[in-house]
């Protein structure tokens, strides 16, 4: 009967039942679970099946590194297509290089296979095809296929709908399959994959010793169509009792005889890929039709000048304003955006030296010489140079632009070390790798390769040089030839809309009749479907797009730190003279703290930040220094002791460093130092309170040392009184306003982070002296209940007692690495004079925690505007965030474990069901909440429409171990959220059941006339299977917040009085220039809310300070 079955039973059953002869188990019945475990424990087990280690030993011995060339050359990878699939089982053995070892653990249960624990080989596109609806299925949501076609192959009807599927292949698998059809059915399907344009290769088995003449027939139709390539034969698996009976000479064996065969237009190296396989159309190369043969357009940049306005296409940005202009302007505006950012980037210094690759018509190469750049193109072909060179002429910049003839960018015959800059404005073409390494050859020392490309999304390696690469890929390349890796601006979003206005246009043109005589219909039909596929592409995420920027480092020398000018050496024995330091190395996190280590290990010039403060603390003249550490203590103290020049803890004048270790940094510098007070035993012992993410010209460490002691009590600050252009001054600064009564001694007489500008006349330079009463202070404060204590609070208290004091900077150089944008200005020039000798100390830049160069460029202001309604939280930095982030966590702590876990539970009871749950954030800040959940749902994507959270997020995405790999963040308006999720998300989001969710009160702060449009989008974004996850705060601890939260949250809202406070409604709404506005809401608001939406309620729960909502939108 089984036997019988295998030969016949694609006719009465499906054709999924290639592998069950003899598997002692009811075929039917495998099928019809939802999950491969049936198929695992009747086939795999029972049978001691083996086929699958001799598909993958015939596919990796003469296909996988022809496959893995094809899909380096392919924007989709490889397309593969797996016919009567099954659960997958040969894709597995293929395209992740699963054997039957693996295939047993990865199906051992339903929890298990849920997830292939296998990646791919190589970048892929895999079809599955297959009557049973529940094997497809479970293909589709565990990855195994990207595409499925359920279809009977035994029928024209089946035949028709793979046969597309079959055309486009690069890999047909077939694995004892094919003794299932009826030979006409297979003849049609071999000729369907015979046909397909471009490189393919089929896979095919075949059972021995059954239906030998059967077999037989299908290999002569097999070989009418493909040439064979190779193949050998192995064990399969165990006969059955009735098989030895039916075959007692053949053994103990049933046998399965493999076959690789190709297109009989395929060449033993891989031919060019087909036409929508193609790079971007940014170089005038002709396309590849079947064959290799030159399309019928004999002038292509005649062609691009006619369909587009420019001869050579790069990829633009389409933004608001170049949407809004007519073709073709708008696809040379869009160029000329991204034109800008890559000179930007480039910056070049007036007289500097710079190697343009792949460099057209010299566009950019005049752009860059009208800054005053020498610049050398670097292209091969020769119409392109001629055009470089008359356009250099016409613009006066032929002195400046040099063409010397026809070059590789691999071979530019260029000196050594002879270039400031190497640029390629569109990639480089060709052998990639080899281009970047001629670019390293011909760098100096500290020199830049900048450049853009178009790649594939995949994240793995592209094999060779010449296919499209991957960011990895290039990481990869750069790396290998001494490149550091500095900056990658990830601007994939620009494809789509770039794509689509370049068909859109050519479509124009043609409809117009202005291609007539450039170019045949078939042509512009064939650049045409290549422009679909591209963006069809880049809709699926399947592709990026971004600028690179790599740095040529010099040759190793010793950490050095800069020569500081000599000071007056303070007596040892001088009275009141502070000769220890606290230095804070802990605190909250901010924007430029990252998982590779705290701020204070930015690297500025050779040593990092922490490292120069002790250097100039011990040029001072201070003997002890205790370094509190926070965040990553560890590598603080291991980046001392590595970088920290031995003479500043050797000598007879050494400088003593001790740590002290505070897991609780996120309390802030103020409320982390009572964690240092064991170190200072000494009743009112003063000492310097330095913080570790600060450097100063010695002068003005010698003059707090110095300061007067005015007794038990008292701090004493250093105050910048100069703050006209000030750079990069953080939302959280410590403002002062100074008593000047008496020029020789000034007082503070206010302090705070809000102090109104008219009464501000400064702000402290992050340097005081105190005595260990300071942490007195800090305690008394959290005894009474405060929740947070900053240095203000301390400082402001002292202000109201008469004991807070001043020393003015008076001009010396003073730095605090609080933003990027003071970052930016320390590396460009604003830190040549910092009591140093040497001026150009700095001239390295700056490097972060694991010594990679950080490429800063500071956002760009435009004119002060009011705020729409919302708005002013598109301009909320992540400072401002991370200074009110402990108060919230502390306020809120139990709710935002309840949040986790609400989600988190959700999530399982989803997958629980069989399905695979990804998770969307609308207004995610900075990630707070989607980090720990991260980790249990198939993807996470966080939304916000402020770029300094998203990027802030982006940057800080964790290690894919610990969950990061799952992770996205995405700019955008949640009004959009479903148009936004269909641009941005990858693709499988929408087979997944969705949870949408929006945390913290976030809905209690959006306007709302805007908040029955966010509820409908997520509603939509969820679907009629998906949750919406609505989590407020609780109207009934609305006063408490105002009491313990607010008021202690000046950085959020903003100093207000009870007049901004509305307890009948739960609102506050502070005064200008906060402004800020929020809702708390109770259980019988939250359903009434529900209610009206039209919703169904899952679950309303009061959980302490909060109210979590789980609702769905009633199918219409």
């Amino acid at each position: 009967k089984l036997q019988f079955l295998y030969l016949i039973g694609a006719k009465q059953r499906s054709p999924t039942r290639k592998a069950m002869a003899g598997s002692g188990g009811d075929a039917v019945d495998i099928y019809v679970r939802t999950d491969p475990v049936g198929f695992k424990e009747q086939v795999l087990d029972a049978c001691e099946y083996a086929g699958d280690d001799a598909v993958r030993a015939a596919f990796d011995r003469l296909l996988l590194q022809k496959l893995r060339a094809i899909a380096a050359q392919s924007i989709d990878g490889a397309q593969v297509v797996d016919v009567c699939c099954s659960y997958g089982n040969a894709t597995l053995a293929c395209v992740r290089g699963m054997g039957v070892t693996e295939l047993r653990e990865n199906w051992a249960d339903a929890a298990r296979a849920r997830e292939i624990a296998h990646a791919r080989r190589f970048p892929a596109r895999v079809t599955g095809v297959d009557l049973s609806a529940n094997a497809l299925q479970y293909g589709m949501k565990a990855g195994v296929f990207d595409a499925s076609v359920r279809a009977n192959l035994n029928t024209d009807e089946g035949l028709d709908a793979a046969l597309p599927a079959l055309r486009a292949a690069h890999l047909l698998l077939a694995t004892h399959a094919l003794p299932y059809l009826a030979p006409k059915y297979v003849e049609r399907l071999a000729d369907a994959f015979a046909q397909g344009s471009g490189p393919g290769y089929c896979l095919v088995s075949f059972p021995a010793p059954f239906g030998d003449e059967k077999t037989d027939a299908i290999k002569r139709a097999l070989l009418a169509h493909l040439e064979y390539v190779g193949g050998g034969a192995a064990h399969h698996r165990r006969m059955t009792a009735e098989e030895r009976g039916a075959s007692p000479d053949f053994g103990d064996w049933v046998l399965t005889d493999v076959w690789v065969l190709k297109r009989r237009s395929t060449s033993t190296t891989p031919m060019s890929p087909p036409l929508r396989a193609r790079t971007d159309p940014c170089r005038p190369v002709p396309l590849d039709g079947d064959g290799g043969a030159p399309p019928p357009c004999p002038d292509v940049h005649g062609f691009n000048t006619a369909a587009w306005g420019v001869r050579c296409i790069h990829v633009g940005v389409h933004d608001d304003g170049v949407a809004a202009l007519p073709e073709p302007a708008r696809v040379r505006a869009a160029a000329g955006k991204a034109r800008e950012k890559l000179l930007t980037l480039a910056a070049p210094k007036p007289g500097a030296r710079v190697l343009a690759l792949a460099a057209a018509d010299g566009g950019v190469a005049c752009a860059i010489a009208r800054l005053g750049a020498f610049v050398s193109c670097v292209e091969g072909d020769p119409a392109l140079n001629a055009a470089a060179m008359e356009g250099a002429e016409q613009a006066g910049l032929k002195h400046l632009v040099a063409v010397p003839r026809e070059r590789d960018a691999a071979r530019t015959g260029e000196h050594d070390a002879s270039f400031d800059i190497v640029v390629a404005e569109g990639g480089f073409g060709g052998d990639r790798p080899a281009a970047i390494a001629e670019a390293a050859r011909v760098l100096k020392e500290r020199g830049y390769l900048i450049f853009s490309d178009v790649m594939q999304a995949d994240g793995q390696s592209a094999a060779g040089g010449t296919g499209r690469a991957t960011v990895a890929a290039y990481r990869e390349w750069a790396e290998a030839v001494g490149l550091h890796f500095a900056f990658f601006d990830d601007m994939s979003w620009a494809l789509e809309g770039h794509y689509r206005a370049l068909a859109s246009a050519l479509r124009a043109k043609q409809a117009a009749g202005a291609l007539h005589g450039l170019a045949t219909d078939g042509y512009v039909a064939e650049r045409l479907e290549e422009l679909d596929g591209l963006r069809a592409a880049a809709e699926a995420k399947r592709m990026q797009w971004g600028f690179f920027i790599f740095r040529k480092p010099r040759e190793y020398e010793a950490p050095r730190a800069p020569r500081y000018k000599q000071v007056p050496q303070v007596a040892p024995c001088s009275p009141h003279v502070v000769r220890e330091a606290l230095v804070c190395a802990s605190g909250r996190p901010s924007g430029l703290d990252s998982h590779h280590g705290p701020k204070s290990l930015v690297r500025l010039g050779d040593l990092p930040v922490i490292c120069h403060a002790l250097v100039e603390l011990h040029h001072a003249g201070v003997r002890r220094a205790v370094v509190l550490c926070g965040y990553q203590g560890a590598k603080v103290e291991a980046a001392v002791a590595r970088f920290l020049p031995e003479r500043v803890t050797n000598g007879a004048d050494a400088l003593r460093i001790e740590y002290v270790h505070d897991a609780e940094y996120l309390k802030g510098a103020a409320m982390s130092s009572v964690a240092a007070r064991a170190a200072f035993p000494r009743p009112h012992q003063r000492v310097l309170f330095v913080m570790g993410d600060h450097i100063y010209d010695p002068q003005l460490i010698q003059a707090m040392m110095v300061s007067a002691d005015h007794g038990v009590g008292h701090v004493t600050a250093l105050v910048e009184l100069d703050c006209e252009g000030m750079v990069g001054l953080p939302a959280t600064a410590l403002k002062v306003g100074v008593d000047k009564t008496d020029l020789s001694a000034l007082k503070i007489r206010a302090a705070g982070e809000t102090l109104p500008p008219k009464e501000t006349d400064g702000v402290e330079a992050g340097l005081y002296a105190i005595d260990t009463t300071f942490f007195d202070r800090v305690e008394a404060r959290v005894a009474s209940g405060q929740a947070y204590v900053s240095m203000g609070d301390v400082v402001s208290e002292c202000c109201d007692e008469g004991k807070a004091h001043c020393v003015a900077t008076d001009g010396r150089m003073w730095f605090g690495l609080e933003t990027r944008e003071t970052l930016a200005y320390a590396v460009r020039d604003g830190l040549q004079d910092i009591g140093t000798e040497d001026k150009k100390w700095l001239s390295d830049g700056a490097f972060d925690p694991e010594g990679k160069p950080l490429w800063v460029i500071p956002w760009g202001q435009g004119a002060p505007r009011k705020a729409a309604a919302g708005e002013s939280w598109k301009e909320f930095s992540v400072d401002q965030w991370h200074s009110a982030v402990y108060v919230t966590n502390t306020f809120f702590a139990d709710l935002f474990k309840d949040t986790v876990a609400f989600l988190v539970d959700l999530g399982k009871q989803i997958k629980m069901r069989g399905a695979r749950c990804s998770l969307v954030e609308v207004g995610c800040g900075t990630g707070d909440f989607l980090r720990p959940v991260a980790p249990h749902f198939r993807t996470s994507i966080g939304v916000d429409f402020n770029a300094n959270f998203v990027e802030y997020c982006n940057r800080h995405v964790p290690p894919a171990e610990e969950g990061g790999g799952r992770m996205q963040f995405v700019l955008g308006d949640a009004c959009e959220l479903v148009d936004l999720l269909r641009r941005k998300a990858p693709a499988h989001i929408w087979q997944d059941t969705r949870i949408v969710c929006c945390l913290g009160n976030t809905m209690g702060i959006i306007p709302d006339q805007l908040k029955d449009r966010i509820y409908h989008q997520m509603a939509a974004a969820a679907g009629e299977d998906g949750v919406v996850v609505l989590v407020y705060w609780n109207a009934r601890c609305f006063g408490d917040a105002c009491q313990n939260f607010y008021h202690a949250n000046p950085a959020l809202c903003g100093p207000f009085d009870g007049s901004a406070v509305d307890f009948a409604t739960a609102t506050l709404q502070t005064p200008a220039p906060a402004s800020y506005h929020t809702h708390w809401t109770s259980v019988r608001e939250a359903r009434a809310t529900l209610a009206r939406l039209g919703w169904e309620e899952i679950t309303v729960e009061e959980r302490g300070k909060g109210v979590l909502v789980a609702a769905r939108r009633l199918p219409s």
